[in-house]
């Protein structure tokens, strides 16, 4: 049953043309289903009538250039199975995402990184087709490969891909390469894991994709910027999915996802389930403003170079949907 605060704060968010309402909690549905009620249907489910974004994304300024490089260093090594998979896989522009991510890196570590996430993502589809305990004994075999440890096997694309750039990564710099080790394990640890097949609830939910998500370091904005990774990622690949768990019939497809988890919870359509997390995604962002606030209140002599890190989360949070926006809607859902 819906409250009569939750009637209040949606009825003065309607009013603020979808201001928000303060206090509001994070994860409240009533709050978001109400809102939702108010919104006429919208031709474009992904972004149209819903609230619009105060972050702005940036792109590296070496962009075109480092995914020209990245793109055809994958397009000569990677076993595509087919023509349509390589025009695929040049739609969905990885390394424009990591430009995106990251648009004031150093030129020479923005490839290793364009380089990193694509391996992962491509990794991602190759587990999406295995048990989870294939996918479990595969990422096993491939924490050592990348550690330096034991010597890849050169007809494994994903072996010899990620021994030879972590090597690089450490030639370059050996403490922060050794850092990336973890939250690269970590990631692809996640998507094989048995808690896939019962996360029910949102808030559990969010709070295991950002295991996935793979950050460390400062845990309150890192935390928040990667529930919001997960919900527009969520959104956009949401049709990928379906199409997966369909036909793939394995345990690395099992549906996922938030939108899931509100759909059955509210027993709203897809569409519908997208509008609300589009406007749970916008509250996330007012979340980040308010604990990058909090945060500067407590430290107000931090580091510049905190500072800046708490920036390079937002352009992250905003880098993310916009790659998705432009390449997603055409690449990563093609069905």
């Amino acid at each position: 049953m819906l409250t009569t605060t939750s009637m209040s704060l949606a009825s003065e968010c309607v009013n603020r043309k979808f201001e928000r309402p303060s206090p509001v909690t994070l994860v409240n549905v009533e709050y978001l289903c109400i809102i939702y009620l108010s919104i006429p249907n919208d031709p474009v489910p992904h972004w149209g009538l819903t609230p619009p974004s105060k972050l702005k994304p940036l792109a590296h300024p070496s962009t075109k250039n480092i995914s020209l490089e990245v793109n055809g260093f994958f397009l000569k090594h990677w076993p595509f199975p087919s023509e349509l998979a390589r025009k695929k896989f040049l739609r969905s522009d990885f390394s424009l995402a990591t430009s995106y991510n990251c648009p004031h890196a150093k030129e020479d570590r923005l490839i290793h990184a364009c380089k990193l996430i694509t391996t992962v993502f491509l990794t991602d589809d190759i587990l999406e087709t295995m048990s989870l305990t294939d996918g479990t004994a595969y990422n096993a075999k491939l924490v050592p490969v990348c550690r330096g440890e034991v010597l890849p096997n050169r007809n494994d694309a994903v072996e010899w891909i990620l021994y030879d750039l972590f090597e690089e990564m450490r030639a370059k710099d050996k403490v922060l390469a050794d850092e990336c080790l973890e939250p690269t394990f970590e990631f692809l640890r996640s998507q094989t894991e048995d808690t896939r097949k019962h996360v029910s609830q949102l808030a559990s939910y969010l709070d295991y994709r950002y295991r996935d998500i793979g950050q460390t370091l400062m845990i309150p904005l890192e935390k928040n910027s990667g529930k919001h990774l997960t919900i527009v990622n969520d959104i956009f690949s949401w049709e990928k999915e379906v199409k997966a768990s369909k036909e793939l019939h394995s345990e690395g497809a099992i549906l996922c996802s938030s939108l899931k988890i509100v759909m059955d919870e509210t027993g709203i359509n897809v569409d519908g389930a997208k509008r609300l997390l589009w406007l749970l995604a916008r509250e996330v962002e007012l979340k980040q403003e308010d604990l990058r606030n909090e945060f500067l209140a407590i430290y107000p002599s931090c580091s510049e170079d905190l500072r800046r890190y708490m920036r390079e989360l937002e352009y992250l949070m905003a880098g993310n949907e916009q790659w998705s926006k432009e390449t997603v809607a055409k690449a990563y859902n093609d069905v």
